[in-house]
């Protein structure tokens, strides 16, 4: 694993891209970092342990890996509770731990279609609360997406330092 890497959606959809790539014949979306150039596999969820197809997050992980790992750094979670993502990673590791991981979760917060307006998340943890237990974790790509903010990402650009100076 090399350096860990902070990323952000929120702020850089338009750098969203479809590479072609395709397993079962249904298109995979990758997100393009803003560190050169690489991309990733990423899935949307139904809960912590399938995507929104049903399938098992790990055996969807790892089939595309190896159908792709020629066009990508990594596979993993985007635009969810930040909640998920231990277990979700774990899956992975338990089913082939040699493939690179990536997390941007958003806030956790859920939007209340009634009442028109977001709602805490359950845990109260942030993106940055997590982030020292994923990298020790070995995640090697971590960001926001989604109701995080500049703020946010400065928690995190902090927690990564301190547990970079942690390290050493």
């Amino acid at each position: 694993m090399g350096e860990p890497v902070l990323t952000s959606t929120e702020f850089s959809t338009e750098l969203e891209i479809q590479t072609g790539l395709r397993v079962d014949g249904h298109p995979l979306w990758a997100s393009r970092f803003l560190i050169s150039d690489p991309e990733a596999c990423v899935a949307t969820f139904q809960n912590t342990t399938e995507i929104s197809n049903g399938e098992k997050f790990a055996e969807a992980a790892i089939k595309c890996w190896e159908r792709g790992r020629d066009q990508l750094v990594a596979v993993g979670v985007n635009c969810l509770d930040p909640a998920w993502v231990t277990p979700l990673f774990l899956s992975l590791k338990a089913a082939d731990p040699t493939v690179p991981f990536v997390a941007y979760p958003n806030s956790g917060e859920k939007y209340d279609t009634a009442a028109k307006k977001w709602t805490p998340c359950e845990s109260q943890k942030s993106v940055a609360d997590y982030l020292p237990e994923w990298l020790d974790m070995g995640i090697a790509y971590v960001g926001g997406c989604c109701r995080n903010s500049a703020k946010d990402l400065r928690d995190m650009k902090r927690a990564l330092d301190a547990w970079k100076e942690g390290r050493n």
